[in-house]
């Protein structure tokens, strides 16, 4: 079994709420059916483009070769 990417492996603070917030965003990345590398990659390019705020969270953006993150749809 590989090992699990934790908060730290990510260079998260969850004593801060920005640490808190970041590791929410985490949480949803690594919570879709994608690996843990994937999910990783994913969460340092939202940051390093900005994404790491509530006021953006609502938004889509397009990483890497198409994998879109954004507002979760559901249907009842």
């Amino acid at each position: 079994m590989t090992a699990l990417i934790t908060a730290a492996d990510l260079g998260i603070d969850t004593t801060s709420d920005q640490g808190l917030f970041d590791w929410f965003l985490a949480s949803l990345l690594f919570g879709r059916p994608v690996s843990q590398n994937a999910a990783a990659s994913a969460f340092h390019k939202l940051k390093s483009d900005g994404w790491d705020r509530p006021d953006h969270s609502s938004q889509t953006t397009t990483i890497g070769s198409g994998t879109s993150y954004g507002k979760a749809t559901t249907t009842g």
